[in-house]
């Protein structure tokens, strides 16, 4: 697992030391990374994973869990399903079983694409905004990013319905109740990891998030601009960071 950003340079380095059946599974935020692994790694053999855990860097060589959503999921994505079946997901689920006779918990899923736009949907609304607002998600309760919010959402939700993806919500008003109800106050004092990489200078994974959107919706004759301005905005932010030496 590297952030989206760093996914390519990844995938290459495991593939130098793979042998031809061997399988890989990438777990990132947002949404495109299953299609730059089967780039590098034949698709049978991908599997792609999704996990809500917030983390810090304490010091070198240490780092903190600043949120545990519970375990995470690991499965096969519907391409790879529809042409592999079972074979990969035999692969999944024997992953999903190592893995848990470590500290690691993880959960096999048919469904791991729904999963993974659970956590797309969270993170487009909450990482930019957190970001370039500077603050932890509790904040942008008390503010005026309520109606961002909620835009992004109908965005998204209109790109999941063209692109026929099956959500665990019937519309984005029935999802807004549950991020204001629940998800916002049970992460309420978590900074947005793209605040670190902006604060470092770093690259974001803005593209694998609202870029996304914009990218599909693009694609599929729709519009998303208000996901386009959050990906501008942090896009322009990152630029503006002094360079580190």
């Amino acid at each position: 697992t590297v952030k989206s950003s760093a996914l390519i340079e990844a995938a290459e380095l495991a593939a130098s030391i793979a042998g031809s059946e061997t399988g890989i599974c990438h777990i990132q935020n947002g949404l495109g990374n299953f299609e730059t692994v089967s780039r590098i790694f034949p698709a049978h053999l991908v599997v792609s994973g999704m996990t809500i855990t917030g983390y810090e860097i304490v010091r070198p060589g240490e780092i903190g869990i600043t949120v545990y959503g519970g375990p995470g999921k690991i499965g096969c994505m519907p391409l790879v399903n529809d042409r592999f079946g079972q074979v990969a997901n035999r692969q999944a689920r024997q992953l999903a079983e190592f893995l848990n006779a470590t500290p690691l918990v993880f959960e096999y899923s048919e469904d791991i694409q729904s999963f993974l736009w659970a956590k797309l949907l969270y993170n487009c609304c909450l990482n930019p905004l957190g970001a370039l607002l500077r603050v932890p998600y509790g904040k942008l309760l008390d503010s005026q990013c309520l109606s961002i919010m909620r835009s992004v959402l109908d965005e998204a939700f209109a790109l999941a319905d063209a692109m026929n993806v099956s959500l665990f919500w019937p519309g984005p008003d029935a999802y807004f109740e549950h991020l204001i109800g629940t998800l916002i106050p049970a992460t309420a004092g978590h900074e947005p990891s793209m605040l670190a990489d902006l604060n470092r200078s770093r690259p974001t994974e803005i593209d694998a998030m609202n870029g996304y959107i914009v990218a599909r919706s693009e694609e599929l004759g729709l519009e998303a601009p208000v996901n386009r301005i959050l990906t501008n905005l942090i896009k322009a932010s990152l630029a503006l960071q002094p360079k580190k030496t």
